[in-house]
């Protein structure tokens, strides 16, 4: 169903986010499906909350730079804002 699908945004939801690692989700079953709205998807915005930064799920979805805009519950750590500005 996705291969027909051209979203504008899609909102994908992260379980880690690391400067090294990139953006990860616990699940690796969800992975294709994530993956294929991200490759579908115009505009990719992540939605993770604060105390996910710094954790790794077990497995990895895609880098930071993946992605057009962060949403957070709270202000990045200043070592992201760094990282999601270059």
């Amino acid at each position: 169903p996705l291969d027909s699908l051209n979203p504008r945004k899609i909102f994908i939801s992260a379980s880690g986010v690391h400067d090294h690692f990139g953006v990860s989700w616990f699940n690796p079953e969800d992975l294709a499906t994530k993956r294929k709205a991200m490759a579908r998807g115009l505009r990719k915005i992540l939605l993770a909350r604060h105390a996910l930064f710094d954790e790794v799920a077990s497995a990895s979805l895609a880098p930071l730079s993946a992605f057009d805009v962060l949403i957070s519950d709270r202000p990045l750590p200043a070592d992201y804002v760094t990282h999601c500005r270059n």
